[in-house]
């Protein structure tokens, strides 16, 4: 086996034994450059490489380097280790597609074979399929977000566990420049909150709270509370009736300042609102955890 041969041969290997590509996972996840590095660059530049150093001696050699019945058996065996280890992903299937049709022809009964312009243009097809995927880079506090979406929400989370996936998807909306997509579930946020304080209050709607207007909720809320001024005052009286209406008021507030805009598209929200609005909503989910807990979450 020539050199080009065997060094082909132990990259093609590193591949097989390399840890699961990026692409080739069940679900969207982070990877660090040094991750990419190892599973990436390590193996597809090696092999990169390989061929063109391969290609470079065919060249040179003119079709010696074809009839060389030892160079022609250990790029077959390479490509083989190749073909088996490449991810079944549509980006490739050029590149799979060339290596069969290469193949027979390596074997006997030893065509002629222009094989320095053949691994040429699998290299080719090698680039073309590699170009076609693409990574996003997150700047480490990004990705830090990104991984630990939930921060900061841990007692909204246990009060009200239907809001998880809003937080998650809103915080990372967020992290990806979605910004008004990031709004958009901030104000699902605060929905739960709304709809849990109106249960608390036991008001009553014409319609499933779930189909209900935020202004009838707010009126519901507030009408509740009004009649409760009236009656004769307690400490713990006065403390629920304050923590009621500033409640009341801090969903008004929502439903004007950004909740009626982001859910009619009437405003496109950039990094700083986006990022300002979570942050109230999250301080206010907090504080409204304190008091008032979700209800009946699965029905």
């Amino acid at each position: 086996m020539s050199a080009q041969g065997e060094q082909f041969q132990q990259y093609s290997q590193n591949l097989l034994d390399a840890a699961p590509f990026p692409w080739n996972t069940e679900a969207p996840s982070l990877w660090s450059l040094l991750d990419m590095l190892k599973a990436y660059a390590h193996t597809f530049t090696m092999i990169d490489y390989s061929l063109g150093q391969m290609v470079e001696q065919g060249r040179i050699a003119g079709g010696v380097f074809a009839a060389d019945i030892e160079a022609r058996k250990a790029v077959e065996s390479a490509l083989k280790d190749v073909r088996e280890s490449v991810v079944d992903r549509p980006e490739l299937d050029a590149f799979r597609d060339h290596i069969d049709r290469l193949l027979p022809k390596l074997g006997p009964p030893y065509p002629d074979l222009d094989l320095a312009t053949e691994l040429s243009f699998l290299r080719d097809t090698l680039h073309g399929g590699l170009r076609r995927m693409s990574f996003l880079y997150l700047p480490p506090l990004s990705a830090t977000t990104y991984t630990h979406p939930l921060a900061g929400f841990s007692a909204t989370i246990k009060a009200f566990p239907s809001t998880a996936q809003h937080i998650r998807d809103g915080v990372r909306c967020h992290v990806f420049g979605l910004y008004t997509a990031s709004v958009y579930h901030s104000m699902a946020i605060a929905q739960v909150g709304l709809h849990a304080l109106a249960k608390e209050l036991k008001v009553e709607l014409a319609c499933p709270i779930e189909l209900a207007e935020w202004q009838k909720i707010i009126e519901k809320i507030e009408k509740k509370v009004e009649p409760e001024r009236h009656t004769p005052r307690t400490t713990d009286k006065d403390d629920k009736l304050s923590f009621y209406s500033a409640c009341a008021v801090q969903f008004r507030y929502f439903k004007d300042a950004w909740r009626n805009h982001v859910a009619h598209m009437r405003e496109i929200y950039d990094e700083g609102q986006s990022f300002t609005i979570c942050l109230h909503v999250r301080d206010f989910m907090e504080k409204l955890s304190t008091r008032i807990k979700e209800t009946d979450v699965n029905k």
